[in-house]
């Protein structure tokens, strides 16, 4: 079986070294706990997966969840030292709460750092929409970034308010989103404006 290793940063096959279920029971619901550890570094590590009545997936099949601990990193983050303090705590939860499958949290965390990036630029009036318009107006983001941060506002709405559970494909596309912008807003100038520092010293 192949899972995402921590350590080996990347999909390993893994051995199973323990295993017990209740799948013989009850064929729509039940429960596994595994204890693996990756062929590639040995690291042993927990899984447990569960699948109840009702879980359905978009093709109409009950979908098991997977939960493992240590929470697996399925993708690595952006350089949080050059973030603004509240927006790299925001950034580290909905990281979080996206490995531990907490899909609804991993929403509204993505949609607060957006709230974060206005609050942080001194754009507090308004609701979201519109602080994102004037985030474009300002010149702080492109349009296309502008367009890009409305659907992160929509996805983020809908987790809030009507308690919506993104799919991965839609988890992974909205952080991707959010590392665009954090990296254009952020990191890259500060980056910038430390070579430039550097080479100031070199030049004297």
């Amino acid at each position: 079986m192949k899972y995402n290793c921590n350590i080996c940063k990347t999909l390993t096959n893994h051995e199973i070294l323990f295993n017990n279920d209740n799948k013989d029971d009850n064929d729509s619901f039940y429960k596994e706990y595994q204890v693996i550890k990756c062929c590639g570094c040995d690291t042993v590590s927990f899984r447990h997966t569960y699948r109840k009545p009702f879980d359905w997936d978009s093709d109409g099949n009950i979908k098991p969840t997977e939960v493992f601990f240590p929470p697996q990193q399925l993708r690595e983050l952006v350089d949080i030292y050059w973030l603004p303090i509240n927006i790299k705590k925001i950034y580290r939860e909905a990281h979080l709460a996206t490995r531990n499958c907490l899909r609804i949290l991993a929403g509204v965390a993505i949609r607060a750092i957006v709230e974060e990036i206005c609050t942080d630029k001194g754009i507090i009036k308004g609701n979201l929409n519109s602080k994102i318009i004037n985030l474009k107006e300002k010149g702080i983001i492109t349009e296309e970034q502008e367009k890009a941060l409305h659907i992160q506002r929509l996805f983020g709405n809908q987790s809030a308010h009507n308690l919506y559970e993104m799919s991965d494909g839609e988890l992974t596309a909205c952080l991707d989103i959010i590392d665009i912008i954090l990296e254009s807003i952020y990191i890259m100038p500060k980056r910038k404006a430390r070579a430039n520092s550097l080479l100031n010293k070199i030049k004297r």
